[in-house]
């Protein structure tokens, strides 16, 4: 992967595609064997800030990659099965980043950083995230309903973000499912056990 290229392509790719609809391309011309898009703090700050984010970060280094199912069938992020990646569209923007510790310049930067998929657009129905493993070992999977967590005097933080540490070995597929609509997730009142309060659900994981 050219990492000069993918640190090129910033969150300006969300700007220039997301007003380009799944219909106005062929499924060829969407899926890319790079990824095209990268993100420091700053995007998820600023740009994206409040936007729903799904994060994986490997312990000690990447374990994989992200492939999100909507609604509609369309696929987000990475496909196993073309070795490929969704480029920034209308629903959705993966890429890697932002790092931790390391700036975007070290040659290693690709290879040392979380892998972020940005839910721009949310469809009626569930939702179905796969995480797909390269390698043998322990990830940590967010689900940042409020987007990127804040601090300092007026910050506003979802109270329903979910963090899954697991186990994966590589060639395994770990399947989480969750809704597109869930109530209000800055309200403290809200009981945990509420049927429609923002969950995942664990499905599967195959070998």
């Amino acid at each position: 992967m050219s990492h000069m290229r993918g640190r090129n392509v910033i969150v300006a790719c969300i700007v220039a595609m997301a007003a380009v609809g799944a219909s106005a391309l062929a499924e060829e011309e969407q899926r890319d064997p790079e990824i095209r898009c990268c993100f420091t703090q700053d995007h998820l700050r600023g740009e994206l800030k409040g936007v729903f984010l799904i994060q994986l970060l490997g312990v000690v280094r990447p374990i994989g990659h992200l492939k999100l199912i909507t609604p509609s069938g369309a696929v987000l992020g990475y496909d196993e099965k073309t070795r490929s990646f969704s480029r920034p569209n209308a629903e959705g923007v993966y890429g890697l980043g932002p790092p931790s510790g390391m700036s975007m310049l070290e040659l290693d930067w690709n290879n040392s950083t979380q892998r972020t998929l940005v839910l721009l657009k949310r469809l009626k129905g569930q939702y179905r995230l796969h995480v797909i493993a390269e390698r043998d070992g322990r990830y940590a999977l967010s689900f940042l309903v409020g987007g990127a967590r804040q601090t300092g005097p007026g910050a506003k933080n979802s109270r329903d973000n979910q963090d899954i540490a697991a186990d994966i070995r590589a060639g395994e597929v770990h399947v989480y499912t969750f809704p597109s609509e869930f109530d209000d997730i800055y309200d403290g009142s809200l009981s945990p056990k509420s049927p429609t309060r923002f969950r995942v659900e664990r499905i599967t994981a195959n070998r």
